[in-house]
């Protein structure tokens, strides 16, 4: 199936602008908290660990070093549920039309063609640094998620340490330039 860069780029936007409905979650391509089993499959897989337990603890009220996994996962739907879940590359894949398929993960952006260097990049491409990916929506911006706790957001290319772009195999990038 070929997808086009415009598609994927508006589909990066209408999240943005809903963004308030959006959290992140290791491992999530837009499935939704408390709706879909996989997140908190997800949650608990990632997040079972002192030193994730520890980085998401700080943005769920109440807690404390005692909680357990169960616990803070119930804390953490209570504040997310009915939110879309995605991870940096979940947000790719949601994007390029995959809901749901987490086909990609950061790492395999890495091996796919290279575009022109960061930000001289093409619109509906990938940026990529070491363990971390977003989407190049044109006019030297970038959309992506972060880390726990954050939601999407709309950054300048210049101003983040991206080291590559690549080219997302099955896209259309006819008329697609660094606009």
């Amino acid at each position: 199936m070929i997808y086009n860069w415009n598609r994927i780029i508006n589909r990066a936007l209408f999240l943005y602008t809903h963004r308030d409905n959006i959290t992140y979650n290791l491992g999530s391509a837009g499935e939704v908290a408390g709706r879909d089993d996989i997140v908190e499959r997800t949650w608990k897989y990632y997040y079972n660990t002192p030193e994730w337990h520890e980085k998401i603890g700080s943005s769920i009220p109440g807690w404390n070093t005692d909680m357990s996994t169960d616990e803070a996962w119930s804390r953490w739907l209570d504040i997310h549920r009915g939110q879309m879940c995605f991870d940096c590359s979940g947000l790719i894949d949601w994007c390029v039309g995959y809901e749901g398929i987490h086909k990609y993960s950061s790492w395999d952006f890495a091996g796919m063609k290279k575009n022109e260097s960061v930000p001289a990049g093409c619109a509906g491409s990938v940026v990529w640094k070491k363990g971390h990916v977003e989407l190049d929506i044109g006019y030297g911006a970038c959309i992506g998620i972060g880390s726990y706790g954050n939601t999407l957001t709309l950054t300048m290319l210049n101003a983040r340490d991206f080291t590559s772009s690549h080219l997302i195999d099955g896209v259309d990038y006819e008329g697609a330039d660094a606009r």
